[in-house]
């Protein structure tokens, strides 16, 4: 008759996912909550120079970072975004930011197409020039946070949404998503109500963030690349 296994053997492979590196076993791994349905309402309502939020569960990263939405981008193209990660300032597809547990998508209010222009331009260039990723908020360390590339993007819109955080000036993800400079186009998360509004009301001192602009690190940035060339030149050195 062959091989039977029993039922609860084959349903206990379908719930465990072996980790090769380093090698461990999880029961039942979390998935991406934010469906493929959600995704594409996201995709038919972006537009150029919108803002993307987003949230993963379970990682150290959004536990550290305060409030409820760990991460921005900025809309490019209708398919595309660009934002600030660990390798740099980069450009990706807008289905592959969607892959996520939480997603909020946001327009500023009465932006004008030569706003739009100059922050999409702006965007880009630092994707050119791949502009470093860092966590200190210094328009002169020729390195960018997430939300700040969006800010500096927007010649300083969300100036006064910094807050004073562990001692540090900062612009949360939060900080966008409850600027009154922004309007709610679509949002989705599967966290309760409860949680999410007790995750919104956290608070911090409101502080004057330091003039954001971009010409100086861009400028720096091009000069390396362009002594260096691409690929070589050497990661900025952070104030």
């Amino acid at each position: 008759m062959g091989l039977q296994l029993p039922k609860w053997m084959i349903q206990l492979t379908g719930d465990l996912y072996l980790h090769r590196f380093p090698f461990w076993f999880v029961y039942k791994p979390h998935h991406y909550a934010v469906t493929g349905s959600q995704v594409r309402s996201i995709l038919n309502e972006a537009r150029p120079g919108d803002i993307l939020l987003r949230r993963y569960e379970g990682f150290l990263n959004t536990i550290f970072t305060p409030g409820f939405w760990g991460h921005a981008a900025l809309c490019v193209e209708d398919t595309s975004v660009i934002h600030a990660i660990g390798a740099g300032v980069v450009k990706e597809d807008l289905i592959t930011f969607c892959r996520t547990d939480a997603v909020s998508l946001v327009r500023i209010k009465g932006a004008t197409e030569e706003q739009k222009g100059k922050a999409l331009a702006c965007a880009h260039e630092h994707a050119k020039q791949r502009t470093a990723y860092d966590y200190r908020f210094k328009d002169r360390n020729h390195a960018v946070y997430c939300t700040e590339l969006v800010n500096v993007c927007y010649e300083n819109l969300f100036g006064s949404a910094y807050e004073k955080v562990f001692g540090d000036d900062i612009l949360r993800p939060y900080g966008i998503r409850k600027s009154p400079k922004i309007e709610l186009v679509r949002e989705y998360h599967n966290t309760t109500k409860s949680r999410y509004e007790s995750k919104l009301a956290k608070t911090y001192p409101a502080c004057t963030g330091e003039p954001q602009t971009c010409e100086e690190t861009l400028k720096r940035r091009k000069a390396e690349i362009e002594k260096h060339g691409a690929g070589k030149a050497p990661k900025p050195k952070h104030a």
